[in-house]
């Protein structure tokens, strides 16, 4: 199980890191764009000179409570990862490919979730859900932890009572 949990915070963190730089990247480019008359930027076409401008200036007025919902958000991403990769473990370790759907399943369900939410709400009581959501993901972990340690028991049992011993056949 730790295995799955430590895979689980290997791809939530990593997709949390690049995205952080990304964001890093995003905000150094604002600050620039903040600072230098816009229309001196080769890149920018002068037909969208304004939109860029646009752009900027709602950069600049998004409230900063909304900048910190990426972080908080992708602390529940890795709750997320956490728990699917526990899912995918046990599956793999038992032998049960439901476990897999069902993983894929948990999966959409929060992704649909997020985004049908995030249309239709504020995004602060949109990530307040996916924050239940981890919160459920969570809760799957700890429900799991005795399955496989009784899995695992149960192959340390059946190899026992085949009174099989490893043996190298020199």
């Amino acid at each position: 199980m730790n295995e799955g949990v430590y895979i689980g915070l290997g791809h939530g963190g990593t997709e949390a890191v690049i995205l952080g730089i990304l964001a890093a990247l995003a905000f150094i480019n604002m600050m620039a764009y903040r600072l230098i008359d816009l229309s001196t930027v080769p890149s920018i076409p002068p037909e969208q000179l304004e939109l860029a401008k646009q752009q900027v200036q709602a950069y600049w007025s998004t409230p900063p409570i909304l900048a910190l919902l990426g972080f908080i958000e992708r602390i529940f991403a890795i709750c997320l990862h956490i728990s699917l990769s526990v899912m995918v473990l046990y599956g793999l370790a038992t032998k049960k490919q439901s476990w897999f759907w069902l993983a894929v399943f948990w999966h959409t369900l929060i992704d649909t979730t997020a985004v049908f939410l995030g249309q239709k709400m504020a995004m602060i009581a949109t990530e307040g859900i996916i924050g239940i959501f981890a919160i459920l993901s969570l809760s799957i972990v700890i429900w799991m932890r005795p399955k496989f340690l009784k899995s695992l028991h149960e192959e340390v049992t059946t190899f026992d009572n085949a009174d099989q011993s490893p043996r190298l056949n020199l």
